[in-house]
């Protein structure tokens, strides 16, 4: 399984709704909400919000947007999972070079999870923003959510003459202190000074958000069950 391969996006849309104007920045419109469906297992090809800035008329707005994970290349679908991007690579990759002025995006979940590898078996973990929480999702609703640096796409699908709007989440090393679990993690936005210059394509080229891709060292983890290793399982106790 690829880092960050599944996560949870587990909140009822009124309040990821709610929590994404208090956490980050006010949202006035959610485009494709009717896609979204919580989901404390949330898989590549699944659907989740975004966010992203658009101009309009000199105008610039924060619109958030459903979107596949899993990211299709404007001309089409090609045969490698691109539900993440390594951080030390985009500029090398053509699919996500040419994304990297105009089409950032921030990625939201409660959280994601990775599999420790054992000498006998694989031990899951659910990583989530913020230190000193508690060991298990009852509080989903009261921390703050996981913001994740991402590049969005639009493959417009002839035979269905349908925008196809896809997402990737951008990776980097592990933070030092959850290199244990795993050698990858998620690129994490910590503030929401950060996510504005991340999302800021129309004045901020990328070499001066480079930076941000970078390990972050503020996460909490704890054990969960196995079940979550199955997509078909789909409860609080994942």
């Amino acid at each position: 399984m690829p880092p960050c391969g599944r996560s949870a996006c587990s909140l009822s849309a009124d309040v990821y709704k709610k929590k994404v104007s208090t956490d980050v920045r006010l949202i006035e419109e959610w485009r494709a909400q009717e896609k979204y469906k919580p989901s404390f297992n949330l898989s590549p090809g699944m659907n989740a919000p975004v966010l992203y800035n658009e101009s309009s008329n000199g105008l610039v707005r924060t619109v958030m947007h459903t979107m596949k994970w899993g990211l299709i290349p404007s001309f089409g679908p090609v045969p490698v999972n691109m539900s993440n991007a390594r951080s030390e690579t985009l500029k090398e990759k053509p699919c996500f070079r040419k994304l990297l002025n105009t089409r950032r995006c921030v990625v939201l979940f409660d959280g994601f999870y990775e599999w420790q590898n054992t000498a006998t078996n694989k031990k899951p973990f659910f990583i989530r923003f913020g230190k000193g929480l508690k060991q298990d999702a009852s509080d989903a609703e009261t921390c703050s959510m996981l913001a994740m640096a991402g590049l969005y796409d639009v493959w417009h699908n002839e035979e269905l003459n349908e925008d196809i709007y896809t997402f990737t989440i951008i990776t980097t090393d592990a933070a030092k202190d959850m290199a244990h679990i795993h050698d990858r993690m998620p690129v994490v936005l910590p503030n929401a000074q950060v996510v504005n210059q991340w999302l800021d394509c129309q004045k901020i080229p990328f070499d001066a958000v480079a930076y941000l891709l970078r390990p972050y060292e503020g996460m909490n983890w704890y054990r969960v069950a196995p079940l979550v290793g199955s997509i078909r399982n789909n409860a609080p106790e994942c």
